[in-house]
């Protein structure tokens, strides 16, 4: 498929601009337009929409930077945009509607959804499986082998991802109660329990 025909309105391709400019200008306090961006291009973006979007973005950054916008730092300023974009909403960069990019897409999909079945099997079995398949070593069984253990492994950091997420969150609301507790015995008490 050749370049994105898709055209955003003039006040989408404004918003997506100012997107881009706000982050330039803070990157540290660019929250408000990860959340508006976010909510533009929606959870699962069509790739014309992505695509449309990060252009203007990139135009806003490059624009008030003032830096050309094919730039190597605009695109890491955008890479570093969409990391925080798709860690705090879970938006991913969609596919190019492109014959082979499709294929892959199905290829990857049928690859998550086997995994998926093998991660809802408990991890005796599967590691159990794993043992079964390793004392007969051929190259078939180590395969088998392969995609049983990334399964135990994708469940293990899934849920160490889950506990750190949890973490997170807690001392998040930690930090907000501490910032407004005016009761020094509570602060003092925290930090001893802390120390």
């Amino acid at each position: 498929m050749s370049e994105n025909t898709f055209k955003l309105s003039n006040q989408e391709q404004a918003k997506f601009i100012s997107y881009g400019a706000t982050f330039a200008e803070s990157e540290l306090t660019a929250d408000e337009c990860i959340d508006s961006f976010a909510k533009a291009v929606g959870v699962k973006p069509a790739w014309e929409l992505y695509d449309a979007g990060a252009t203007a973005w990139k135009e806003g950054y490059a624009k008030t930077k003032n830096i050309p916008f094919d730039s190597e730092a605009v695109r890491k300023a955008w890479s570093r945009f969409f990391i925080r974009v798709s860690e705090k909403f879970g938006i991913t960069k969609p596919q190019k509607p492109t014959e082979s990019a499709l294929k892959k897409s199905e290829q990857r999909r049928k690859a998550e959804e086997k995994l998926n079945a093998l991660k809802a099997r408990a991890d005796d079995d599967l590691l159990a499986e794993v043992a079964m398949l390793t004392a007969n070593p051929t190259s078939e069984n180590l395969s088998k082998a392969k995609v049983l253990s990334k399964a135990v492994e994708t469940k293990r950091k899934e849920a160490l991802k889950d506990r750190m997420d949890n973490i997170k969150e807690l001392q998040k609301k930690a930090k907000e109660l501490i910032g407004k507790c005016l009761d020094e015995s509570i602060l003092e008490e925290v930090i001893n329990q802390l120390n």
